[in-house]
């Protein structure tokens, strides 16, 4: 019987890893986070005791070292509806290796940036991609400043979209108009973003339909009691009011001022 090779050895070493961590977290979810010494060349090791599993749901790469390619890899599991790609750095186009004719039921798409607000990674053009995953409800694209307004077109092809989250990323008042027409939206993330008091103001027809609205850290915005007002109070007195946070620092007097429960300042480290 010839010596077993080093690939060997680590393919054996990885579907015994990956087993043990999938039977900890559920035989829904594959959870990889963390694991700094997966890439997108072995990839395939670590999803291969997996192939074919109907009941995968879920794969987490939070912190690995994908950055696009290994991402095809996701569409031997037909039943995934979520995929979160926290704390990576993605290339330009890295989004566009998963397979949508493979994944028909994504739901749930996390990414952002391993540093803060960072000028390489995804970009407008590597966003555009996503308009044909139609049945995203779920979706993050955080900490990449080259994603601005215009690459919120591909939003009009997302209308099932119940939470989006754009902080820090260049996004302003030019792909807002995009965002307002999201009739299912209930949590918009704007923090660290561009946009101004006007842009904010485009987005009123959101007011009975947001639960959540983050604004922490916005340079351009005035955060003026009659900008923000429309967002708490939509002249029903039956409307719940929206939860807009905003850093404490940030909070003008008159603002502050806001009846009470309708403004929630959290405090962000």
């Amino acid at each position: 019987m010839s010596k077993p090779t080093k690939r060997m050895l680590e393919d054996v070493q990885a579907k015994i890893q990956t087993t043990k961590e999938t039977k900890a977290t559920g035989t829904d979810r594959l959870e990889l986070g963390g694991k700094r010494d997966i890439d997108d060349d072995n990839l395939p090791r670590f999803l291969g005791p997996w192939d074919g599993r109907e009941k995968i749901q879920f794969v987490c790469l939070e912190g690995t070292r994908i950055r696009g390619p290994g991402l095809q890899h996701l569409g031997r599991f037909s039943n995934l509806w979520g995929i979160y790609l926290d704390s990576t750095e993605l290339e330009p186009n890295a989004l566009n290796y998963l397979p949508p004719e493979k994944l028909r039921q994504l739901k749930f798409l996390h990414c952002s940036h391993a540093n803060n607000a960072s000028t390489t990674g995804l970009t407008d053009d590597g966003i555009r991609c996503l308009r044909q995953f139609y049945f995203l409800e779920e979706l993050a694209l955080r900490k990449y400043r080259q994603i601005t307004g215009s690459g919120l077109k591909l939003l009009r092809y997302l209308r099932n979209l119940v939470d989006l989250d754009l902080s820090q990323t260049g996004v302003d008042d030019a792909g807002l108009a995009n965002i307002a027409n999201l009739a299912q939206l209930e949590a918009l993330e704007l923090s660290g973003t561009l946009i101004t008091d006007d842009g904010l103001t485009s987005l009123r027809q959101l007011r009975k339909l947001l639960k959540y609205l983050g604004l922490n850290g916005c340079p351009n915005l005035s955060l003026k009691y009659d900008v923000l007002r429309p967002f708490w109070y939509s002249g029903n007195s039956r409307d719940k009011p929206t939860g807009i946070y905003i850093h404490p620092v940030d909070i003008p007097k008159k603002v502050a001022a806001i009846p009470s429960g309708a403004l929630r300042a959290r405090t962000q480290n």
